[in-house]
């Protein structure tokens, strides 16, 4: 199971874009933290309602398999990325 407790966020450099990864046993469960994750950022930085960072998600961001070896043993790997949007502070600090 995933070690890390807290979620972590990366803001990739050339595009100014901010992923959420998250690794997990299970595909499912790895895109929905990684969801649930990049929609409390979104909440929190943007002001946005719960309802209105799910509808941004939907129309502008994406989720990632990364890593995906079943039936192997090895977790699943996978990262939703919010692009960077026009006149909009920063999620990364």
């Amino acid at each position: 199971m995933n070690p890390v407790t807290r979620p972590v966020y990366v803001e990739e450099a050339e595009t100014g874009d901010v992923l959420k990864v998250e690794i997990h046993e299970d595909t499912q469960s790895a895109i929905k933290i990684s969801s649930e994750d990049m929609q409390d950022l979104l909440v929190e930085h943007w002001n946005l309602s719960p309802t209105d960072a799910y509808l941004l998600m939907s129309v502008a961001g994406d989720v990632e398999i990364c890593q995906c070896c079943k039936p192997s043993n090895l977790d699943v790997v996978t990262r939703f990325r919010n692009p960077k949007l026009e006149n909009m502070t920063r999620l990364i600090k």
